[in-house]
Protein backbone atom coordinates (compact mmCIF):
# COMPACT_ATOMS: atom_id res chain seq x y z
CA UNK A 1 0.00 0.00 0.00
CA UNK A 2 1.39 3.23 -1.06
CA UNK A 3 0.91 6.46 0.92
CA UNK A 4 -0.33 9.43 -1.28
CA UNK A 5 2.25 12.26 -1.89
CA UNK A 6 1.21 15.00 0.39
CA UNK A 7 -0.01 17.13 -2.56
CA UNK A 8 -2.30 14.94 -3.10
CA UNK A 9 -4.64 14.92 -0.03
CA UNK A 10 -5.17 18.46 -1.29
CA UNK A 11 -5.55 17.46 -4.68
CA UNK A 12 -8.67 15.18 -3.37
CA UNK A 13 -9.82 17.99 -1.14
CA UNK A 14 -10.05 20.12 -3.71
CA UNK A 15 -12.56 17.54 -5.08
CA UNK A 16 -14.13 16.95 -2.41
CA UNK A 17 -14.77 20.18 -0.75
CA UNK A 18 -14.05 22.40 -3.83
CA UNK A 19 -15.98 25.46 -2.04
CA UNK A 20 -15.14 25.37 1.37
CA UNK A 21 -12.21 27.55 2.93
CA UNK A 22 -8.66 25.52 3.01
CA UNK A 23 -6.91 28.78 4.46
CA UNK A 24 -8.12 31.52 6.20
CA UNK A 25 -5.44 34.15 6.96
CA UNK A 26 -6.75 36.95 9.40
CA UNK A 27 -6.93 40.35 7.91
CA UNK A 28 -5.98 38.89 4.08
CA UNK A 29 -9.03 36.93 3.52
CA UNK A 30 -9.95 32.95 2.64
CA UNK A 31 -9.15 30.64 -0.15
CA UNK A 32 -10.98 27.84 -1.14
CA UNK A 33 -9.25 24.06 -1.83
CA UNK A 34 -10.68 24.54 -5.44
CA UNK A 35 -8.54 27.66 -5.75
CA UNK A 36 -5.83 27.06 -3.82
CA UNK A 37 -5.62 23.53 -5.69
CA UNK A 38 -5.33 25.68 -8.88
CA UNK A 39 -3.03 28.09 -7.72
CA UNK A 40 -0.79 25.55 -6.93
CA UNK A 41 -0.95 24.27 -10.02
CA UNK A 42 -0.16 27.51 -11.65
CA UNK A 43 3.06 27.58 -9.43
CA UNK A 44 3.91 24.59 -10.81
CA UNK A 45 3.32 25.23 -15.03
CA UNK A 46 5.56 28.24 -14.01
CA UNK A 47 8.51 26.05 -12.16
CA UNK A 48 8.34 23.86 -15.42
CA UNK A 49 8.94 26.51 -17.79
CA UNK A 50 11.68 28.12 -15.31
CA UNK A 51 13.08 24.20 -15.90
CA UNK A 52 12.72 23.02 -12.17
CA UNK A 53 12.43 19.38 -12.93
CA UNK A 54 11.71 16.74 -10.03
CA UNK A 55 14.15 16.11 -7.76
CA UNK A 56 15.70 19.66 -8.14
CA UNK A 57 15.31 21.41 -5.07
CA UNK A 58 13.94 24.95 -4.99
CA UNK A 59 14.34 27.63 -1.96
CA UNK A 60 11.76 30.09 -1.24
CA UNK A 61 11.09 32.91 1.35
CA UNK A 62 8.18 34.01 1.74
CA UNK A 63 6.25 35.13 4.95
CA UNK A 64 3.55 32.63 6.17
CA UNK A 65 0.76 33.35 4.15
CA UNK A 66 -1.58 31.99 1.60
CA UNK A 67 0.95 32.58 -1.03
CA UNK A 68 3.58 30.46 0.75
CA UNK A 69 1.10 27.65 1.02
CA UNK A 70 0.43 27.48 -2.71
CA UNK A 71 3.93 27.57 -3.43
CA UNK A 72 4.81 24.93 -1.15
CA UNK A 73 2.30 22.46 -2.59
CA UNK A 74 3.09 24.02 -6.28
CA UNK A 75 6.73 23.15 -5.68
CA UNK A 76 5.89 19.54 -4.60
CA UNK A 77 3.33 18.88 -7.39
CA UNK A 78 6.67 19.65 -9.44
CA UNK A 79 8.53 16.80 -8.08
CA UNK A 80 10.70 19.15 -6.28
CA UNK A 81 11.57 19.90 -2.94
CA UNK A 82 11.37 22.79 -0.83
CA UNK A 83 13.84 24.44 0.72
CA UNK A 84 12.42 27.46 3.31
CA UNK A 85 15.01 30.04 3.17
CA UNK A 86 15.21 32.05 6.14
CA UNK A 87 17.42 35.19 5.47
CA UNK A 88 17.24 36.08 9.54
CA UNK A 89 19.12 32.97 9.87
CA UNK A 90 22.43 33.08 10.32
CA UNK A 91 24.98 32.08 7.34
Amino acid sequence: MTVPALHEYLTAAAGRFADKPAIIEPGFGSITYRDLDMLSDRVRDTLAMLGVRRGDRVGFALKKSIDSIAVLYGILKAGAAYVPVDPTAPA
